[in-house]
């Protein structure tokens, strides 16, 4: 009976031990249930997401997205023909110059190397640094609605302006490159219609690559604009970048630099008629503090230039200065838009470097070698101005 007894306890235990691990949690099982437990919250997290981007809210963009576009399709960036490919660059964010000169490099390097222009992948601030309307410069420099057929929008731009979301997307790029030269050398490797991005056109030079036929395209609306300039003696304009800069900056020129120049014109064109252009205003995020004042201007007015400053619309001092028998640079981009549209005689300040067009003379020598100035100024002028016959 005690072996029975012994032996019925001992199957009670196998049993209960059979029972309590067919109770215990299978691994295998808990990972599968891990596993499941992980995607539906990546499935509800991704739902989320789903959600607030096509949300209108005062945060995320408006649910319309403007569809992809197709390369700009007006006669300055057509001139390639119809099949080539288009290159395109990136919007700059700070000052107007800067921003154009981009625009302008970029359209000469397409036409050098037989592209077309395809547009210009925007930044969502329209306004420049200074606080101009950078969308209404282009369509006075190129013709109304120019900007809608240049500016382009790209998804990989973060921003929460619903302006932004409007314009139409890029076409999709074959290759981008940093780097001119190897675009140029990759040139022939096109496809027929495929679109290229050169962020910053720069290693564009006046000289290489704005031949007078291109110039004549690109100054075309600044020739329809009226300008200031009185007679029909010897014309001159001066930029005079001052603005958001410090008396102590290296690009602030000296006046003295400009009252030498204004004298050694005067001597050759007694009657020429000279005009001045630029800002006391600081950037917009310093508006509140100015460097500069229109009394600083003074020594300008004394020697006989009229003097225009802070200017609502930018093309009218790039339409001058564009056209000027004589254009006085100042070391800005600014400047360096209508020095590349300028056919006639430009002085730059000796920054230039060696590529300079011939119409360029070096205004250093002005101080340095007077008389070596006076006559490449004096060739210069022959070329462009009959002496008022």
């Amino acid at each position: 009976q005690q072996q029975q007894q012994q032996q019925q306890q001992q199957q009670q235990q196998q049993q209960q031990q059979q029972q309590q691990g067919s109770q215990q949690p299978n691994p295998q099982s808990q990972k599968q249930d891990r596993e499941k437990d992980q995607k539906r919250k990546h499935d509800k997290e991704q739902d989320k997401q789903r959600k607030q981007e096509t949300r209108p809210s005062k945060t995320t963009p408006a649910p319309y997205f403007a569809p992809e576009g197709t390369p700009c399709g007006l006669e300055i960036c057509q001139l390639a023909g119809p099949g080539a490919p288009s290159l395109y660059v990136q919007e700059h964010s700070d000052g107007a110059g800067h921003r154009m000169a981009n625009i302008l490099n970029g359209m000469a390097g397409a036409a050098k190397n037989k592209m077309n222009f395809g547009g210009v992948v925007a930044v969502p601030n329209t306004k420049t640094e200074q606080g101009s309307d950078f969308r209404r410069l282009v369509n006075g420099m190129f013709g109304k609605g120019a900007s809608r057929q240049l500016f382009f929008r790209s998804n990989r731009t973060k921003t929460r302006s619903l302006e932004y979301f409007k314009v139409q997307h890029h076409p999709a790029f074959a290759a981008e490159y940093k780097d001119l030269k190897k675009m140029e050398a990759e040139r022939e490797s096109f496809n027929t219609s495929s679109n290229i991005f050169l962020p910053s056109a720069n290693g564009i030079t006046v000289s290489g690559y704005f031949p007078a036929a291109l110039q004549s395209a690109m100054r075309k609306r600044l020739l329809d604009m009226p300008v200031k300039f009185a007679g029909d003696g010897v014309t001159v304009g001066f930029h005079v970048r001052r603005g958001d800069l410090k008396e102590n900056d290296f690009r602030a020129t000296k006046d003295e630099y400009y009252y030498k120049l204004a004298e050694r014109i005067r001597q050759q064109w007694p009657t020429a008629d000279m005009h001045l252009w630029s800002s006391t205003k600081n950037i917009e995020a310093f508006a509140d503090k100015p460097l500069w004042k229109s009394s600083d201007f003074d020594g300008f007015r004394d020697r006989g230039l009229q003097v225009h400053l802070d200017d609502d619309d930018l093309l009218e001092p790039w339409a001058h200065l564009a056209r000027a028998h004589i254009f006085v640079m100042s070391q800005s981009s600014f400047s360096y838009v209508p020095a590349a549209l300028n056919p006639n005689c430009v002085l730059h300040p000796g920054t230039a470097g060696a590529s300079v067009p011939e119409n360029w003379v070096n205004a250093a020598e002005a101080v340095h070698d007077p008389k070596s100035f006076d006559g490449k100024l004096a060739k210069c002028i022959s070329r462009v101005w009959d002496g008022g016959s």
